[in-house]
């Protein structure tokens, strides 16, 4: 760990420490992800059906805090996927039009 510099302001110090260990992160996310699903997977098997229970309530609630919140930018992001779904659909039934008229245009010319 590098000395600090004298002089320098704690927010700088605290500044290279968040920039260090973000570096840190970075570098070892796969080992990072890794232990945290391990711990995850140890916290699940040692918890009671009651905290299962409460942990997935609590989960439920926040979920719910973050659509209450976010409305409407669901509700457009809903209104988007519908629109490409259906211009998507729209697309293909064109190729497969303009397919089938190419094959009549192909055999009559034959």
């Amino acid at each position: 760990m590098p000395k600090p510099r004298i002089g320098a302001s704690k927010a700088a110090r605290k500044d290279g420490e968040r920039k260090r260990k973000r570096l840190h992160y970075y570098k070892h996310l796969e080992s990072e992800r890794s232990k945290a699903l391990a711990r995850f997977h140890r916290r699940r098997q040692s918890a009671s059906p009651e905290e299962i229970e409460r942990l997935w309530e609590q989960h439920r609630q926040a979920q719910a805090r973050y659509t209450e919140r976010h409305r409407k930018k669901l509700q457009a992001q809903a209104r988007e996927k519908r629109r490409l779904k259906k211009l998507q659909k729209e697309i293909e039934e064109d190729e497969e039009e303009f397919e089938r008229l190419m094959s009549l245009e192909h055999t009559e010319s034959e």
